[in-house]
């Protein structure tokens, strides 16, 4: 046998052990993966995530805001001190009512953020992906207020409303519904665990829905 063939086989021999453990240490992380997926929405199921939702005028423009509990804006500190990111996303729908047709789907806003805490500089990256724009802070609360009370986001002119909104008591009958939904996706520490963490929770963000009603005025 020629002297390259022999050196072939002898450095498959050599590094065979090398993709064994390999394998073996993906099987073992396999389930801590799986059990890490399947932690997370068991605790925040537990608390109340969006706290409020409101739909408000400012000039000729309707916008939405909302914000989170405190309770779950601890608990994304937590994350975010231990180094990982937190990317979350808001989605606003405002729904008419009408009386012999289904539902109308007015106007529609989203906005996406994304925070981290370097642990070497002290400081937060606070980036709006919606607007591609990053900016930084070393001030706690300023960044919890970017990634968890989002505010004024354009949905549609208030002209076109034919009235000015007001929140809608107990017992009448609603013209607008504002539906509120946050999302937050799962950041790994790395590109491999993160598409390993994604697979195994079928790509599907925990997602929580808030909504509030309206009436015109």
């Amino acid at each position: 046998m020629p002297k390259h063939g022999m050196l072939s086989q002898r450095t498959i021999q050599r590094y065979r052990p090398l993709f064994v453990r390999g394998g073996t240490l993906l099987v073992l992380l396999l389930p801590l993966l799986w059990l890490s997926a399947c932690s997370d929405r068991p605790v925040e199921e537990r608390m109340m995530v969006i706290e409020s939702v409101e739909a408000v005028v400012r000039g000729d423009t309707l916008y939405a805001r909302a914000k989170l509990s405190k309770e779950y804006q601890n608990t994304l500190k937590a994350r975010l001190n231990s180094g990982q990111p937190v990317l979350v996303s808001y989605h606003f729908t405002l729904t008419r009512h009408n009386r012999w047709l289904p539902d109308h789907t007015f106007a529609r806003g989203q906005v996406i953020r994304k925070l981290r805490y370097h642990l070497i500089t002290q400081r937060y990256e606070m980036e709006d992906v919606t607007k591609q724009h990053i900016s930084y802070t070393q001030e706690p609360s300023e960044a919890l207020n970017f990634l968890c009370q989002p505010r004024y986001v354009p949905l549609t002119q208030s002209g076109s409303l034919g009235g000015i909104l007001v929140a809608s008591k107990a017992g009448q009958l609603s013209d607008f519904i504002l539906h509120s939904r946050f999302e937050r996706h799962r950041q790994g520490m790395s590109r491999m665990f993160r598409v390993l963490f994604r697979l195994l929770t079928f790509w599907e963000p925990l997602t929580y829905d808030k909504f509030a009603e309206y009436q015109l005025q």
